[in-house]
């Protein structure tokens, strides 16, 4: 994980709770909170002081959705893992960091369902958290592809032009790719990114120093 940023552990959890969340994330498809806007890779407003071709002022279209962790009621299995001590201690231990690790208690966003559509884009961004743990609850039938570069910043160390040749599409010997991961909440696979060296994004299915990420639908 330290050499690449993300690892991911098969059969995590039991087909029966996949099964399980699978269902509720369908009954509650309908109060799903759709998240439509343009962002650049670090969620920040334009600025006119850079440069127009430059990653502060490229901005991408997102598409995704969010089932509110304030909807999911305490029987809710995907609840029970977040609150889970055995778990955040594994994570914890994954980590290898000695500083101890929280839970995040804000009611909307500690623990959501992720819903994308056919079509849907998360473009490339930098995550504002040090790390993302997810359960894949459904695959997609084609697409899903994770991608994300890492370790392309750092604190003294911003590399816009690396960042720019990413944005404009290039793939380069940095960026990994994980197919159908654990990154949108059927499969019983968990995932953990590092949030901080990276960048990220996840292409349409039919998900210290910082990571780049993207996921797209198709």
């Amino acid at each position: 994980m330290l050499d690449t940023g993300c690892f991911r552990v098969r059969d995590f959890v039991r087909p029966e709770a996949i099964e399980t969340m699978a269902a509720e994330a369908a009954s509650l498809h309908d109060q799903t909170f759709w998240s439509v806007q343009d962002h650049n890779p670090y969620f920040s407003p334009d600025d006119e002081s850079f440069p127009e071709h430059h990653p502060r002022r490229t901005f991408q279209h997102r598409q995704s959705g969010f089932i509110n962790s304030d909807l999911l009621t305490e029987q809710s299995l995907l609840r029970k893992i977040y609150d889970a001590d055995v778990l955040v201690h594994f994570v914890w231990e994954c980590l290898g960091t000695p500083q101890p690790i929280y839970r995040w208690a804000n009611p909307l966003g500690r623990n959501p369902y992720g819903v994308m559509e056919p079509t849907h884009y998360l473009p490339w961004h930098f995550d504002g958290n040090e790390f993302t743990v997810s359960i894949l609850v459904q695959k997609a039938d084609e697409g899903g592809v994770f991608e994300y570069v890492p370790n392309i910043r750092t604190p003294d160390a911003e590399n816009y032009e690396h960042i720019q040749h990413i944005l404009d599409g290039a793939a380069t010997a940095c960026t990994n790719s994980i197919s159908n991961p654990a990154i949108s909440n059927s499969s019983p696979d968990a995932s953990r990114c590092t949030g901080s060296p990276e960048s990220s994004a996840t292409p349409p299915a039919t998900s210290g120093s910082r990571p780049m990420c993207t996921t797209r639908t198709a």
